[in-house]
């Protein structure tokens, strides 16, 4: 080891043992490779405490599985240490890393949890650093071994009020006013595929940017907990608004200079390709108007165990919102439907789509926040 090296070390020593500083560690005592690493660390750092949970008990196993749940999106192996500096978790370091690796961890001037997971040739690799609030006292309840109660909503139960939501949100007469627009210009093409081609493209676009859009939000929602219960607000607003439109009258969903924005791409289609830039657009600027079910079910999709779950119910919403267009497009292209009548049946019946939407987010609120 050159002179280099042996300062770099004495002067993270001295840091470290200038600080109090503990270990708690969950681990399986049945796997002879994690007892191994587990005492390699322990002969490393033997005059600092040590706290171990052995997963062959169920409480520290129901802890451990909590730990696995908040951290889903990193890969953890045991053994998972929590190092406290202070009386608070700073550092998390999950599975096996070298001397050199471990001595370099040992940073406690950023702000909030380093998460370390052992990679190539035992090399820590920085994975995440966990800021949320409510997550830091969580995860330092864990490693206490407090015994915790994590109630996450799984795939089945919310599969029902997601649905519903969707099919609130696609009879949204925002985008489907939209999509009869740019197939009434299409109408008399002298090729009807494009009509069935250009309405394909115009509700896969919608999908896929829905879905992009959804996926960013629900991960703002995870991280920032407070913030969901604030937005749990905004479909009862969007609710109570819907329910006044129908008494008071149709009011402006989409502000002025998004609905210039849109009108000028929608006089663009000519094809397919501009049919899914409409598409895009469309989806970006009519969110106003169909915001609330869409962050009702973001708050619900953020409380999952799990961020695959999340995408499964996120993409299972959108495909409910896009099956109007297509039922549209088929009605069009194969049936020959009249645009201009559909025109009229939705804008004769928007104040009662209006009214059966506002109820149902309210209802739907109150049984997400109750539920």
């Amino acid at each position: 080891m050159n002179n280099l090296l042996k300062i770099k070390f004495l002067l993270i020593f001295s840091l470290i043992f200038s600080s109090n500083i503990e270990f708690y560690v969950y681990t399986n005592d049945a796997c002879l490779p994690c007892v191994d690493r587990y005492d390699f660390v322990k002969n490393l750092y033997s005059d600092f405490n040590f706290v171990k949970y052995d997963l062959s008990n169920k409480e520290n196993l129901d802890n451990f599985n909590n730990l696995l749940n908040i951290l889903d999106d990193v890969l953890l192996s045991v053994p998972i240490y929590g190092i406290f500096n202070d009386d608070k978790l700073q550092i998390i370091v999950a599975g096996e890393i070298n001397e050199e690796s471990w001595n370099n961890i040992f940073k406690f001037d950023e702000e909030g949890i380093q998460v370390y997971v052992g990679g190539a040739y035992q090399i820590a690799e920085l994975k995440t650093i966990i800021t949320d609030i409510n997550k830091i006292k969580m995860l330092e309840d864990i490693f206490r071994g407090n015994v915790i109660s994590i109630i996450y909503r799984d795939l089945s139960s919310l599969l029902i009020p997601v649905s519903i939501a969707a099919i609130m949100d696609a009879v949204n007469p925002c985008a489907i006013s939209i999509l009869l627009v740019i197939l009434s210009l299409l109408y008399h093409s002298p090729e009807r595929k494009f009509i069935l081609k250009t309405g394909a493209a115009y509700s896969s676009a919608v999908f896929l940017t829905y879905l992009l859009m959804g996926l960013g939000f629900l991960q703002i929602f995870s991280n920032i907990t407070i913030l969901r219960y604030v937005l749990f607000l905004i479909p009862i607003f969007f609710g109570i608004l819907n329910i006044y439109d129908f008494f008071a009258g149709e009011r402006k969903h989409v502000p002025e200079s998004f609905s210039k924005i849109i009108n000028k791409y929608i006089e663009k289609v000519s094809n397919p390709s501009t049919g899914f830039i409409a598409g895009m657009v469309t989806a970006i600027l009519v969110l106003p108007c169909s915001s609330a079910p869409y962050f009702l079910v973001l708050n619900l999709l953020s409380e999952t165990s799990t961020k695959i779950s999340g995408f499964i119910l996120l993409a299972i919403y959108n495909l409910i919102i896009v099956t109007p267009f297509i039922i549209i497009t088929l009605g069009i292209h194969t049936l020959r439907l009249q645009t201009i009548d559909m025109r009229l049946w939705v804008s004769e019946n928007r104040r009662w789509i209006n009214l059966i939407v506002g109820i149902g987010l309210i209802l739907l609120s109150l049984y997400s926040i109750f539920s």
